[in-house]
């Protein structure tokens, strides 16, 4: 159910980004979720992505500045949170993703 639930999502996903593209005459249009059940359903998707679909050995590295939702849904669809430092405006720690990038590189989901 949940596998096809992620095709219909993708395939409804690629249309509307054709036809946005049509409409607007642009080479190219990014959907980007605008809500909590979108980040959801991204986190899901990559669930269903993940070879083994074993997420206790995945990784997703979150900005300590990221919204409540997207952690939340990364831990809901089974991944483990590693996050990483941001300063007063929010912008990463270069240093600090790589190093936590390397640490994980085998299990790591961006």
């Amino acid at each position: 159910m949940l596998r096809m639930s992620i095709l219909q999502e993708r395939h409804t996903r690629a249309s509307t980004k054709r036809t946005a593209a049509t409409c607007w005459g642009a080479s190219f249009v990014h959907l980007a979720p605008h809500s909590s059940r979108a980040s959801f359903l991204h986190s899901t998707t990559i669930a269903a992505d993940t070879p083994s679909h074993n997420l206790a050995a995945q990784v997703c590295i979150i900005p300590k500045s990221a919204h409540g939702t997207n952690p939340a849904s990364a831990i809901m669809a089974g991944m483990k949170i590693v996050a990483i430092s941001t300063d007063a405006k929010g912008n990463i720690d270069i240093e600090e993703l790589r190093q936590k990038a390397e640490q994980n590189a085998d299990k790591c989901v961006l």
